[in-house]
């Protein structure tokens, strides 16, 4: 038979609440070297460029977007309703002290 888990206490979860904040952290500095790797890779105007390990290749491509000004322009509000979709969810955020 699976136990259920135990309710953990406030101090466990204020715990919690830091260690994701510190993770958060290094992943928001990992992303930014990712994205300065990125940009260098991408500036060298090559299509494919090789490492010891991995293999970058670069892709140049168009693609097609909703503009959502022109839409409102020739949509009334009551057409444009009937295309709403609604969804929930719920998030956490977690901040600095």
């Amino acid at each position: 038979m699976i136990e259920a888990a135990q309710p953990l206490d406030l101090q466990q979860l204020s715990d919690k609440v830091d260690q994701l904040g510190l993770i958060n952290a290094r992943i928001a500095a990992l992303e930014a070297e990712a994205e300065s790797l990125k940009a260098d890779l991408k500036a060298a105007s090559l299509e494919q460029i090789h490492g010891q390990l991995f293999k970058a290749v670069v892709k140049i491509s168009s693609r097609n977007t909703l503009d959502k000004e022109k839409l409102l322009q020739h949509l009334s509000a009551k057409k444009l309703a009937l295309c709403y979709k609604t969804s929930t969810s719920t998030s956490l955020t977690v901040y600095g002290l």
